[in-house]
């Protein structure tokens, strides 16, 4: 057996692990939920925090120009390797920005060192905020694929999303880790400082716990498009969750990045997959 193809069926063991340990941790949580326990412990007593009336006009402008994009498509551009290139390019330099100006912003606004705690700029407990982000992206991996395959008759090749068709189309050491900069670095600390720190924390000021994360939940899957939002939605509310419950943004920055991660992971297993069958002289040892 080729290297290809042993490293295939290794990954192809991690996922089914990862599948069947997201079941098991979903199981342990009906447990105690129905024990009467709580599956995750509330950081603070309050759920409240004052989050920056200047980041939040920032991130609602950002929102609605997401989802007037998004609702409005316009004219549909063919798929195109340069302009996803220059894109992915602005995606990144954009993320920098957006991401600076918001924190500093927070930063400035916030009067005492416990407010930046409550929003979840924590510096305590570094390893268990690290651990409760891996298990929140275990916990996300069932309930995910199941609304993928729900949603599966939805989605073709012209649907998927175009920084990971682009890392499908260009086999080069710079397109993965352009991909990876983007989508598992950038994304994650730009999209949880706005949805989960700053939106998040003023809805759920204004409408309460529970609406505050559906409602920021729904919108977080929105901005991303037909069919993409309806699997990205279960995501999204355990996002929710464990931020409001947890108040750690470097979790929910993990929870994000590994889920990206995933996804990049699975397109480059698709495409190992795909060269093994396209040359069945692989399969021989």
């Amino acid at each position: 057996m080729s290297l290809q193809l042993t490293l295939l069926s290794l990954c192809g063991l991690l996922i089914a692990s990862l599948v069947v340990a997201s079941g098991g941790l979903w199981i342990w949580a009906i447990i105690r939920y129905r024990s009467g326990e709580p599956f995750l412990k509330d950081r603070f007593r309050s759920p409240y925090a004052n989050v920056s009336l200047f980041a939040l006009l920032l991130t609602a402008a950002y929102l609605l120009m997401g989802l007037y994009s998004t609702l409005n498509p316009g004219e549909k551009l063919e798929y195109n390797p340069e302009r996803i290139e220059r894109l992915l390019h602005a995606s990144i330099i954009e993320g920098v920005i957006l991401t600076s100006i918001l924190g500093l912003a927070i930063y400035l606004s916030a009067e005492r060192v416990t407010e930046l705690y409550r929003l979840g700029f924590r510096l305590d407990h570094i390893p268990g905020q690290i651990l409760d982000g891996f298990l929140g992206f275990v916990a996300a991996i069932l309930p995910v694929f199941i609304a993928i395959l729900i949603t599966l008759p939805l989605r073709s090749l012209e649907q998927t999303h175009p920084f990971l068709r682009f890392l499908s189309d260009r086999e080069t050491t710079s397109a993965l880790l352009t991909v990876i900069y983007a989508a598992v670095i950038m994304a994650p600390l730009k999209e949880e400082l706005m949805f989960r720190v700053i939106l998040q924390t003023w809805l759920v000021k204004k409408i309460g716990v529970t609406w505050g994360i559906v409602v920021t939940a729904v919108l977080f899957a929105a901005v991303h498009g037909i069919p993409d939002s309806l699997g990205l939605l279960p995501l999204a509310l355990i996002l929710g969750i464990v931020y409001h419950m947890r108040r750690s943004y470097l979790t929910v920055v993990i929870i994000h990045a590994l889920f990206n991660g995933f996804n990049v992971g699975l397109v480059m297993l698709q495409k190992s997959a795909e060269q093994v069958l396209e040359n069945p002289d692989l399969l021989s040892p």
